[in-house]
Formats: C-alpha cells, structure tokens, sequence
C-alpha cells in the first residue's frame, strides 16, 4: 500500500512539483521582503533571515505531503477503491498506514531536497538536520492523518484540500516567519 501511493504520487508529477516549489516561491518571497530583518535588534543573533525561515520551509513542504496523501484517499474512496480494499484481507490499520507512510517518504525526500536548495542560496547546513528531518516527517504523518480523516468523513476532496490553506495561515501566523519578540500589535 505504500507503494500503491508513491506510484499515485510518481504518476502526478505535477503534484509532487508544487510541493517543492510552492514552499520554496514562499522562501524567496518571504527573505526578498523580510531580509532586512535580520539587523533589527531582537532577531536571534548571528542568523539570516533565510536561515530562520528554513524550518519553516522544511515544514510547509511536510504540510503538503500530507495534504497530497489525504487527496490521494479520498479520491480512492470516489473512485471505489477504498470499498474494494475493504474486502480483502488487508487490515483496516494498514489501508491508512500506507498513505501516512508514503507521506513520511515524501516529505523526507522533499526536506533533504530543501535543505541542499537553501546550502545553495547561501544559507548553510544546519547542525540539526537529522531532528528538523524528524520534526518534519512527524508533521507530515500527523497532518496526513488529519486530512485522511476529513477525507474519509466527508468524502469531499475539496473540502479535505482546504485544510491546507487552515495550516498554512496557522503558519504564517505563527512565530514561523517572524520572530515573536519583534511582533508588536
């Protein structure tokens, strides 16, 4: 079953670019207009703005894995699959665990696929590369899980799509993008 759900993604390539280049369009949008940010007493010491985004980048890209996973469930639930599934012998556990685990996959490659893009731009390798991997996987199975679990319920890709845009602005609301100490108002 996790290999059923990385054919689904190799096959939407499409998809599976718009997760590496929507996080990454978000990166230069963001250091391009905060960059100056970095000089404003507060911002942690010695660290770009490209280098304090980066964690939230990694993780915008497990926010997309993990949406692309439900989307793949629920379309397999339109399309009947899911009932077919349910009629094998295969556990009940393990037709959700497929998907999360694909998601896990995904958002690994991705994260090592972000992390050499922001060496590249000039923001250096991180010492904790293998706990922002971790943190990242375990973001994508945990929003994986939510989304299979809208999609199942409703039915309704498009209603299990919106979750997206919910976690990404509890992103770009959060201490993410910005340090909490220079937000004010």
């Amino acid at each position: 079953l996790v290999g059923l759900s990385l054919a689904a993604l190799a096959r939407q390539q499409a998809a599976g670019l718009l997760g590496v280049a929507l996080p990454l369009v978000i990166a230069a949008v963001f250091t391009a207009n905060y960059h100056s940010a970095a000089a404003l007493p507060g911002f942690p010491a010695r660290l770009s703005y490209l280098r304090y985004v980066r964690p939230a980048v990694v993780l915008i890209g497990g926010l997309y894995a993990g949406i692309a996973a439900g989307s793949f469930v629920t379309d397999d639930l339109a399309s009947g699959f899911q009932r077919r599934l349910l009629l094998t012998p295969v556990p009940r556990a393990l037709i959700v665990a497929g998907p999360l685990a694909a998601a896990a996959v995904q958002s690994l490659v991705q994260g090592c696929l972000f992390l050499v893009v922001f060496l590249l731009a000039g923001g250096g390798w991180p010492a904790d590369v293998p706990l922002l991997l971790a943190g990242t996987v375990l973001f994508a199975v945990a929003v994986a899980g939510l989304a299979i679990a809208v999609g199942l319920r409703t039915g309704d890709n498009e209603v299990m799509q919106s979750t997206f845009g919910v976690l990404l602005i509890a992103m770009f609301a959060s201490s993410a993008f910005f340090p909490p100490a220079l937000m004010h108002g």
